[in-house]
């Protein structure tokens, strides 16, 4: 079989395998207070680093939550630009006294710096909070709510991890998406499975909630092998727990030039701009591919023989990819669901990998 008609049945196998996928459309309705929240500790851990132009609106926003009972924790990583002045003038607005560290030193990253906030916490939920977005009023009461209701037989020594959508907003605050799961062409209910989380990152961790477990088994962050706190973190999940979400946006998530994740909307056009040499869009799915392998192999290094028979093998299979034939490779890739939710990634997938 020559090459072309090769990628064309790939394809197909590929098409076919998506369109056996069922939607998963988990839903609540939002209740006066929260169920089984009474007595738990419920933190935000908020990083900032030269924040200063956004960090009043997200503040604001925080304050704005249904939902109050909650402790805020701040990591500053040695700002220069006023962002700490602006901390301390909401300290005493909030029902718990603010935990605010300075660090004496930076820390290298805004994933380093969530890192040590996860090391420190003691939450019984965990929020993880960017300085430069917008939090929706309820986005606290529809995390609780959704786990206390949807998730309360949940044993509370299994990590989980639930996450939403979010609109997303540009510098001046101005909606540019109503979907960041749209703007990045995924689909949570095709991400649902391991194999698919080591490929792709559905969610973010700023519109996320992570019960104790979960912090405490995550909380030893890579950060030299990993691409982000919040991928690493619902890695683990689906490795040792459950994973869930909510089909609604909770926060207006913020791009800018001063992004630390540099997000990119994915369209033919970026496809595009690397396809235009097939020696460089090979290069270039090659390059990412070896770094999610690159952060899959610290779950077995860590968790090792705690990982359930299954889950490791889905995680050792995945590593074993990269040194496969092509053939092999896109026969293993299809045959186990190490794909994307889209089929712009995925013809890429099949053709370059």
């Amino acid at each position: 079989m020559t090459e072309p008609l090769f990628a064309a049945h790939l394809l197909d196998q590929l098409e076919r395998r998506m369109s056996e996928l069922q939607p998963h459309n988990p839903s609540q309705t939002p209740v006066a207070g929260v169920p089984g929240a009474a007595g738990l500790r419920v933190e935000v851990l908020l990083a900032i680093y030269n924040n200063a132009p956004y960090l009043a609106a997200q503040l604001d926003s925080l304050l704005a939550q249904t939902f109050q009972d909650f402790h805020l924790v701040i990591s500053d990583d040695c700002s220069t630009d006023g962002s700490v002045a602006v901390v301390e003038s909401y300290l005493d607005r909030f029902r718990h006294p603010v935990k605010l560290i300075r660090r004496q030193s930076q820390s290298g990253s805004a994933m380093a710096n969530f890192a040590s906030l996860m090391q420190q916490s003691t939450g019984d939920w965990v929020f993880l909070c960017d300085a430069d977005d917008v939090w929706h009023p309820d986005k606290l009461q529809k995390f609780l709510t959704f786990a206390a209701t949807k998730h309360r037989h949940h044993p509370p020594d299994v990590p989980l991890f639930l996450y939403s959508d979010a609109r997303v907003i540009g510098p001046d605050g101005g909606l540019t998406h109503a979907s960041y799961w749209a703007f990045k062409r995924t689909d949570p209910a095709r991400c649902a499975t391991l194999q698919r989380l080591l490929v792709c990152a559905p969610m973010l961790g700023c519109a996320s909630m992570m019960n104790r477990a979960l912090v405490q088994q995550a909380a030893n962050v890579p950060v030299d092998q990993v691409t982000g706190h919040d991928w690493w973190a619902i890695l683990v999940a689906a490795s040792l727990g459950t994973v869930d979400f909510m089909a609604e946006a909770t926060i207006d998530y913020r791009v800018h030039p001063g992004n630390s994740s540099k997000p990119m909307q994915v369209s033919l056009r970026l496809i595009g701009r690397v396809g235009m040499k097939l020696s460089l869009a090979r290069h270039e799915v090659h390059r990412r591919m070896l770094i999610r392998q690159k952060q899959a192999a610290p779950l077995l290094e860590q968790f090792g023989a705690t990982l359930p028979a299954d889950r490791r093998a889905i995680i050792r299979r995945f590593l074993d990819m990269s040194g496969q034939s092509p053939i092999s490779r896109k026969l293993t890739m299809l045959r186990h669901g190490y794909t994307y939710p889209d089929y712009i990634r995925n013809s890429a997938l099949v053709l370059f990998y």
